[in-house]
């Protein structure tokens, strides 16, 4: 068959030689449609071959990389137009709760029959007329919006559901072959039902005419987004395994600790004791009584003294200095408005009661006093990281008795990899 083929093929090229440009063009017409009809047949083999699981979606998993990097265990995730790509499975492994939508009955049919995971359900909706029930903490249109109309509303639709966002769109220039048919006039996306296919600004153009935040946008084989909703908050994420006792999580936060003593913070440490030092320096408060949680190591207290603090004193589950008590955040063995301050750097993330800690926090620190807090956000969890706060915000509520002065999100001052949010808030009188 493939010899025949071969020669056929030769012929016709012969038959070709100083043939016009239009009859040319006709020629890659033809070619166009016989590769289709060979695509359509080795997809179908392909699929038998793995018994329904097209590699394309169970194989190639660095094409869903960028995805399965950008949602974390834990997670409420909406997939809006599912189909049947292990990547759904994948999600579900991870520790995600994953609600798969499509209006495609024989996609969902497939999908049932090729996976399942207690933490994957899917529903038959068509997301534009029929939209989910509840709330989601990410969002993932993954090869969809090509295929409407006009995706805008969607997308706009799709702020109400969730506070972040995933998209990825076919690029409309990712072989040269179809840069060669429209440039020739012919059919040239990769699908028949493409309404389109994107550049990097369009998809942008869609993503903030729905009132999303483009966070980064990378272009390949395909083109990818992730977004955030600026009306939204995102809900902090708790890695705090079932089961976990107060008196076993103790005993593995203070063997990391005891892991990391050494550990050099001056960089992180120095600027935001010199945060700390400076508000309360405009308020008049000069060499402040300040109570430094989670010290480690001589590190943070020295850069508070630095900084200009008067007394500090340190707590953490073990002891490495005389100015270190070993003491559990939870629970402080202080009075009342005993300091001026609370400087808090890596500590919240741990604790098995945020709120609880935020409490005792301002119960220690007298009225118009500071308490000072940086946290880590986008890690993946070694087992001792109990909160992903995510957003400054969230911080917010667990101190109740107090008013946010000041936040800021960026990059770890000694870890360029690594974001954290800080924030400063003013205990009231």
């Amino acid at each position: 068959m493939l010899l025949g083929l071969r020669h056929h093929l030769e012929r016709r090229g012969l038959e070709l030689g100083g043939a016009p440009r239009a009859r040319l063009v006709e020629e890659l017409r033809w070619y166009q449609g016989a590769e289709a009809l060979l695509d359509r047949h080795m997809n179908r083999l392909a699929a038998a071959v793995y018994g329904g699981k097209h590699p394309k979606h169970w194989l190639w998993k660095s094409h869903k990389q960028f995805i399965l990097d950008r949602v974390r265990p834990g997670e409420r995730v909406l997939d809006v137009g599912c189909g049947a790509s292990a990547y759904l499975l994948w999600m579900a492994e991870k520790g995600c709760k994953v609600t798969a939508i499509d209006r495609r009955r024989d996609q969902l049919d497939l999908a049932r029959s090729i996976m399942s995971h207690p933490n994957l359900s899917f529903e038959l909706r068509d997301a534009v007329t029929d939209p989910p029930s509840g709330e989601f903490d990410v969002a993932i249109c993954s090869h969809v919006i090509e295929h409407i109309d006009d995706p805008v509303p969607l997308l706009a639709n799709l702020r109400r559901w969730a506070p972040r966002l995933i998209v990825a769109v076919p690029p409309d220039d990712n072989r040269w072959q179809k840069v060669m048919f429209r440039d020739l006039g012919l059919t040239w996306k990769d699908d028949e039902d493409h309404r389109r296919e994107y550049t990097p600004a369009l998809l942008r153009q869609h993503l903030t005419g729905a009132g999303w935040n483009v966070v980064d946008l990378h272009a390949g084989v395909d083109i990818k987004a992730t977004c955030v909703n600026p009306d939204a908050r995102p809900r902090p994420l708790c890695f705090i395994g079932a089961g976990l006792t107060r008196e076993a999580n103790l005993g593995e936060q203070r063997q990391r600790s005891e892991a990391k003593k050494t550990y050099d913070s001056m960089v992180r440490s120095g600027y935001l004791a010199q945060r700390l030092i400076g508000t309360l320096a405009a308020r008049g408060v000069r060499s402040p009584n300040v109570l430094c949680v989670g010290a480690r190591n001589r590190c943070e207290l020295d850069c508070l003294v630095n900084a200009g603090a008067g007394e500090v004193t340190g707590i953490d589950l073990h002891s490495t200095d005389p100015r270190i008590r070993v003491m559990d955040m939870h629970r402080l063995g202080f009075a009342d408005g005993s300091f001026d301050a609370v400087f808090s750097s890596h500590s919240l993330e741990h604790a098995m009661d945020p709120a609880l800690v935020a409490s005792e926090f301002q119960r220690v620190v007298r009225p118009d006093g500071v308490i000072i807090v940086e946290v880590p956000t986008g890690f993946t969890s070694t087992g001792v990281d109990h909160w992903d706060f995510l957003d400054a915000r969230n911080l917010a509520p667990l101190f109740d008795r107090c008013e946010m002065e000041w936040s800021e999100t960026g990059v770890q001052l000694d870890c360029a990899h690594q974001r954290v949010i800080r924030a400063v808030f003013r205990v009231k009188g």
